[in-house]
């Protein structure tokens, strides 16, 4: 699979140790894209003006601004894309004010990654990449059997 066919995933928190546990999360789960991971929505928004990404999946807190800020800033040059909010908070004022601005998806976390699998493995030539893996790996692994 060619790397620019690969479905492109922006993540920004401003959370170290969130961004390294969805880094560890995605090399699992998300087979066949590629993560871009930032700290804070300014970067993002600076990718994402260059970059067309296949989901964009912001914390809600980014410290410089709030992911429903971001995704009014998305959505004035994208709206095809799947932006998912992520909150360690379940408070409905939170996920209205999300989906309001324009996000397809609000996630509680950790609990939330289920559904975010799910939105993953949905993207265009995800699915087809990780069924080329698997494919792949029981090739080799019948080969190994045979040797």
């Amino acid at each position: 699979m060619n790397y620019s066919e690969m479905p492109k995933i922006l993540y920004a928190d401003s959370d170290e140790s969130s961004r390294n546990f969805v880094k560890i999360w995605m090399r699992t789960n998300a087979a066949g894209c590629t993560l871009t991971s930032v700290k804070n929505g300014m970067e993002a928004l600076t990718l994402a003006k260059g970059i067309n990404y296949s989901l964009y999946l912001f914390d809600y807190c980014l410290g410089d601004m709030t992911a429903p800020e971001l995704c009014r800033f998305i959505r004035s040059t994208d709206t095809r894309s799947r932006v998912v909010v992520c909150s360690p908070f379940d408070r409905e004022i939170d996920r209205k004010t999300a989906i309001d601005a324009g996000a397809t998806d609000f996630i509680i976390k950790p609990e939330g990654f289920e559904v975010l699998r799910k939105i993953i493995r949905s993207l265009p030539r995800a699915e087809s990449a990780l069924r080329i893996k698997r494919r792949l790996f029981h090739s080799m692994r019948r080969s190994a059997a045979i040797i």
